[in-house]
């Protein structure tokens, strides 16, 4: 009998431990999550950006806010 006190005892500390890091785990995918939108958004932002600087060294002539752009 007391075996199965001590089964017993320890199921019942298990349960709120595993609902605790089931709710942390869950946060953390949710955060996760959210960072995978913001990491593509900089990848087709840092893209667009290239494409761009790309077709500002092909030109011969630049406004000079272009110009002023390309040199930072």
């Amino acid at each position: 009998m007391p075996t199965a006190t001590v089964v017993s005892v320890s199921m019942g500390v298990m349960k709120p431990v595993l609902e605790k890091l089931t709710t942390l785990m869950g946060d953390e995918y949710k955060k996760l999550k959210g960072l995978r939108k913001v990491v593509t958004f900089l990848q087709r932002e840092l893209s667009d950006m290239d494409a761009l600087l790309e077709k500002m060294d092909l030109a011969d002539e630049l406004d000079p806010q272009a110009n002023n752009w390309r040199k930072v």
